[in-house]
């Protein structure tokens, strides 16, 4: 297996964003939260998170979304690792974007390949102008 690697962003556009690049990664993260959505997008392997009320595993080619708050921690065993790509989404954007609405993903696991793709394009637009 090919080493880990990881690159952050931090960008201007959407109020902030901030963004994990990541290759081979097989580091587990303990129990924590963020003040952002995340948003993965899973490129190889399994990418598990655990939760306080259960767990989603997203596999490749879908999308793992925790809320800004939501406890998580993500498992790995030693010989798994994932490649994924994590947009830190700012709540307050999707609430600007969605009309001034709350927004809330119930489903942590999102398996539609239009929506991978678009966000895929906008992980090489933020990988190029870096």
């Amino acid at each position: 297996m090919s080493a880990s690697r990881s690159k952050y962003y931090k960008l201007s556009l959407c109020d902030g964003l901030e963004a994990l690049d990541t290759f081979n990664h097989n580091t587990s993260f303990p129990f924590h939260f963020h003040p952002t959505f995340n948003i993965s997008i899973v490129y190889k392997g399994i990418f598990q998170t655990r939760l306080n009320d259960g767990a989603a595993n997203a596999l490749a080619g879908t999308i793992l979304i925790t809320n800004p708050g939501e406890i998580h921690a993500n498992p790995f065993e030693k010989d798994d690792s994932v490649t994924f790509f994590t947009f830190y989404v700012s709540a307050e954007f999707l609430y600007y974007c969605n009309g001034g609405k709350p927004v809330c993903f119930n489903s942590k696991v999102i398996d539609d390949a239009g929506l991978f793709a678009d966000l895929q394009r906008l992980h090489a637009v933020i990988a190029a102008a870096s």
